[in-house]
């Protein structure tokens, strides 16, 4: 197991890996939370040949045979360029995952550049589910960190997994 942190003497955490590991860090404490909280199998930086572009898919879980794909972003949603959306969109494409989740570790808005930039790409509008969660089409959604990470994650996929299931 990867240890990101470590405690020193008098109680503090201090992290082993500069400030360029930020990326990782967050998808292993999404990771961990999907793991040890929601107990779902997890497998983080997923490297996959038929992704022709490179990249890799930061997190995908599995509720029964329902594939979760996850994309982790920690910048601001300013800092994400359209190019990297659509790269984002392709490796979707490629998985075809039952939910894929664009997380973005921000309480900034989202609306004026990764909304509305999804919504000129993939030609469709989104609704708002919650504060810090939207649906697309196509089980896509973006979740971000208003109010709680952790908590409109897991909105998104309960709400992703409504309706998937045929009895």
């Amino acid at each position: 197991m990867l240890k990101f942190v470590r405690r020193t003497k008098v109680g503090t955490f201090v992290s082993n890996y500069p400030v360029s590991y930020l990326g990782e860090l967050l998808e292993w404490f999404v990771g961990k939370f999907l793991g040890d909280v929601l107990h779902l199998e997890v497998m983080m930086g997923v490297k996959m040949s038929s992704l022709d572009n490179g990249g890799d898919v930061d997190l995908l879980s599995r509720i029964g045979t329902k594939l979760i794909a996850i994309e982790c972003k920690e910048s601001p949603p300013n800092n994400v360029p359209v190019s990297e959306m659509q790269a984002i969109l392709f490796r979707k494409t490629k998985i075809k995952p039952d939910i894929f989740i664009f997380l973005i570790d921000t309480t900034l808005s989202v609306k004026r550049n990764i909304l509305d930039n999804l919504m000129w790409i993939i030609r469709s509008k989104y609704r708002k589910m919650h504060q810090g969660v939207y649906e697309f089409d196509n089980k896509l959604f973006v979740v971000s960190a208003k109010r709680s990470l952790l908590r409109n994650l897991e909105v998104a996929i309960r709400e992703g997994i409504n309706g998937l299931w045929c009895y």
